[in-house]
């Protein structure tokens, strides 16, 4: 693709170079393109791991993504800023095209060793003890099964069960399992998955300065002065891969769109979910799968919802974050 378009390589070249030169751990060892090659190459077959930080696979995914976004190539990408109407551009094609390749991997038994599960237990966050085991554990399934793993009975106790008007969380993450749930009681009058792109924003800034929203907790090394980031700007999420699910609930229709990111896009509808169906505050609808992930909540005008969770705060699923029509009912905090 870089050789058949004339003026790419130079570029790419170009782009890696700069992101080279920003400084990043994590491009020490890329020092050209055919280095970014061969990180591709790696990547699209990785057995994912972690370390002590619970960092590595996102760190990865910025590595991919930094040389993307820099300015020389970027425009060669259908951005999210783009008109609706606009078709994918060749780079943005092959991006999918990559992303579903990585997936396929993931759903291999390879994907998954003995070595490499272990990692997951001795990282900080993921507290994998927390989840169902198969029987006769792990080993066996694929990655994609255990990125998706569900967790204990009663680890996550519904607020408000018998009251309409709380609004729960739909997810954990980004640490934690990857299944979305209903936020409220109701008739699911939409449940489909809409493709779209695969992009992730990524920056590089300063190892003191984390104020910005982020996908994933950065991590800082003693020797380096810059690390890659990807902050959670709103926006891009109405033009990537997601799911959409409607409800029909008592404070009026909710809507719950799984949003996917860069090789996290693969969203998958669970089973017994379609129209037609009743579901319970915290019934899974659907989870993620390789292909940091995001979730929106959409409400009607008429709702009059009040968001109850406050910044910076983690919300397990089935925990309040959000109350519909305040006014128009006693409010009593949920310890």
């Amino acid at each position: 693709m870089i050789n058949n378009n004339e003026g790419w390589k130079l570029n790419f070249t170009t782009a890696v170079s700069d992101a080279h030169n920003t400084g990043t751990i994590e491009m020490a060892n890329i020092n050209n393109l055919v280095d970014y090659y061969n990180f591709l190459n790696y990547l699209v077959l990785w057995v994912p791991s972690e370390d002590i930080t619970g960092t590595i696979i996102y760190r990865m995914l910025c590595t991919m993504y930094l040389v993307l976004d820099q300015k020389t190539v970027i425009g060669y990408q259908t951005l999210p800023t783009d008109p609706i109407d606009k078709p994918l551009s060749e780079l943005s094609i092959w991006m999918i095209n990559f992303a579903n390749e990585l997936g396929k991997f993931l759903n291999t038994t390879q994907s998954l060793t003995k070595e490499t599960l272990q990692t997951f237990y001795t990282a900080q966050n993921f507290d994998v003890d927390s989840y169902v085991v198969p029987k006769g554990g792990w080993i066996g399934h694929t990655f994609n099964e255990f990125f998706a793993r569900e967790f204990l009975p009663g680890t996550r106790p519904i607020d408000g069960p018998n009251d309409p008007h709380v609004i729960v969380s739909a997810a954990d993450s980004t640490f934690q399992v990857h299944t979305q749930h209903a936020p409220v009681d109701g008739e699911i009058l939409e449940a489909k998955i809409i493709p779209g792109l695969v992009y992730l924003e990524v920056n590089v800034t300063s190892a003191n300065c984390c104020e910005e929203p982020r996908i994933a907790s950065t991590r800082k090394t003693n020797d380096c002065t810059t690390i890659v980031d990807a902050p959670n700007s709103a926006g891009y999420q109405f033009r990537q891969s997601r799911g959409l699910f409607v409800f029909n609930s008592t404070i009026g229709l909710v809507a719950v769109l799984p949003i996917g990111m860069a090789q996290v896009s693969s969203v998958v509808i669970s089973d017994n979910i379609k129209p037609g169906v009743n579901v319970k505050k915290g019934d899974e609808i659907s989870y993620f799968q390789f292909g940091g992930s995001d979730i929106v909540y959409v409400f009607q005008k008429d709702s009059d919802v009040a968001v109850t969770a406050n910044l910076n705060k983690h919300y397990r699923i089935g925990e309040q974050i959000a109350i519909a029509k305040p006014n128009e009912i006693p409010s009593v905090p949920i310890p």
